[in-house]
């Protein structure tokens, strides 16, 4: 009897107490769309956490006369905002990451795990750039005290990361109305 409890408290540890993390396993919450990719781990044991599934716009960067469009994917969400473009391998042009925050403030952006150099526009609730960190560099440093940050400089509701050269390719400046 002793044994058949025991056997039995095993068996509900065994199915209920241990899962694995299947590559490719997407896993939705309330406030992340996230996936699990257990082929790339660091250290052999964390998994890379990716955004996936974020919405998808359109924004209008308006510098004098000339006007460029992004389409971008929108990290609105504190977790979404948290991993924002950490793990990727690449960006594609005229592509980028929209941080929405729920109210203008000053920000501190950095590159933790971030793969290539981006460019940061901060911008206010108006929709006007404040400050353009450029070629932000990426930070794979074990010890997350070692990556520098990128502030707003202002207070801002938007931060606008793209792949670094863009703001000099199409001379976006502070100033510039992004809508």
């Amino acid at each position: 009897m002793k044994k058949n409890v025991l056997m039995v408290g095993l068996l509900f540890l065994l199915l209920t107490g241990c899962t694995a993390a299947v590559p490719g396993t997407e896993i939705k919450t309330d406030s992340l769309d996230y996936k699990v990719d257990s082929g790339n781990t660091k250290n052999n044991h964390d998994p890379v956490m990716l955004n996936v599934d974020l919405p998808v716009g359109k924004l209008v960067i308006t510098s004098g006369k000339n006007s460029q469009e992004f389409e971008v994917e929108l990290a609105s969400t504190a977790a979404q905002r948290q991993i924002g473009l950490m793990n990727r391998k690449s960006l594609d042009q005229q592509k980028g990451m929209l941080f929405l925050f729920e109210s203008s403030g000053y920000v501190n952006f950095w590159m933790k795990d971030t793969l290539f150099p981006l460019d940061m526009l901060f911008i206010d609730e108006q929709g006007y750039i404040k400050h353009i960190a450029k070629n932000a560099l990426p930070c794979l440093a074990r010890d997350d005290r070692n990556c520098p940050l990128y502030n707003s400089e202002e207070s801002v509701k938007y931060v606008l990361e793209v792949n670094a050269g863009t703001a000099d390719k199409f001379g976006i400046k502070a100033g510039d109305k992004v809508s």
